[in-house]
């Protein structure tokens, strides 16, 4: 390739490319589970007593998408609701559902650290500067970082290691924000 236009094409069509091969392997790892079903376990699996309402915006969907999500994952034994006060509603994960969503977590994270194998340390160096990079760029506020980081493991990804969460909070701080009001409306436990 000759151009700079033909070499961001190429780079465009090979970011696409990566967007693809790690949905398909991130599904294939939530085996029968649908992708809602799995971020929902796994931002359950971080963040204790979550109002329903806050949960729907982390998923992307709306109330009642997520009420109905909810009512299959109660059904199925790996959630439980808890009535706060009048509507407010909060569910968490039984014992059972943290065993799935640690189960989901782990397949995850070795699935994808499979693909990494691929790359050698300074590679993997350069891989990490790189990607951090671009993962910051749309960040807009930090609805958007939660809902993009639905899927990720929050033990390992904290503080100045997320990328995404840093932003946001240099963000929320850059505009007067409190960065905890967020925490506190979406529910206790969440961070």
């Amino acid at each position: 390739m000759s151009r700079p236009a033909d070499a961001a094409a190429l780079q465009a069509n090979q970011l696409g490319a990566l967007w693809a091969t790690l949905e398909q392997v991130v599904t294939r790892g939530f085996g029968e589970e649908s992708a809602s079903t799995a971020a929902t376990l796994l931002t359950m699996l971080h963040w204790t007593e979550l109002r329903v309402v806050a949960l729907a915006g982390i998923l992307g969907l709306s109330q009642p998408a997520t009420t109905r999500l909810i009512d299959g994952l109660v059904a199925r034994g790996l959630v439980r609701r808890t009535a706060v006060s009048g509507r407010e509603v909060r569910v968490d994960l039984t014992v059972s559902g943290r065993r799935r969503a640690n189960a989901l977590q782990l397949r995850r994270e070795q699935l994808l650290t499979r693909l990494l194998q691929a790359l050698d340390a300074p590679e993997r160096a350069e891989f990490e500067r790189l990607v951090s990079k671009i993962l910051v760029a749309p960040v807009t506020d930090r609805a958007y970082a939660r809902h993009v980081c639905r899927f990720c493991h929050h033990g390992v990804c904290t503080g100045a290691a997320c990328s995404i969460g840093t932003r946001a909070s240099a963000m929320e701080r850059d505009a007067g924000i409190d960065p905890d009001a967020w925490r506190r409306a979406a529910g206790d436990g969440i961070a």
